[in-house]
């Protein structure tokens, strides 16, 4: 390429690859976490509100991606980090007290 200065004829198509897998990419990334945070609805591991933010989050992403077709690849990575810094919280952490209560009540008991 530098010899002749012309683009291998290869290298279109493949551009368009990287895009069609990036958006399928994120499309189940987002699908993912809206699973994720109907999953945090059913739990009392972390709050109620953040299951919501999340599915509304997510599908809001779905439709801006199918308007757009692109969408900044940080933001799949916001949400989850803000779960990770609540389950760091003391009053989100769970005692083995606790845990075996859950168990009990759920019948996961091990």
């Amino acid at each position: 390429m530098v010899k002749t200065d012309v683009i291998p004829n290869y290298y279109v198509p493949l551009t368009h690859w990287v895009a069609a897998l990036f958006v399928i990419y994120t499309v189940l990334t987002l699908s993912g976490m809206i699973a994720y945070g109907g999953a945090l609805l059913l739990t009392r591991l972390l709050p109620h509100w953040l299951g919501w933010v999340i599915i509304v989050y997510n599908l809001a992403g779905l439709v801006i991606l199918g308007v757009t077709a692109d969408l900044p690849p940080f933001l799949h990575h916001l949400l989850p980090i803000v779960m990770g810094i609540l389950l760091l919280l003391p009053r989100y952490q769970m005692t083995a007290k606790n845990q075996q209560k859950e168990e009990i009540a759920y019948g996961t008991m091990r």
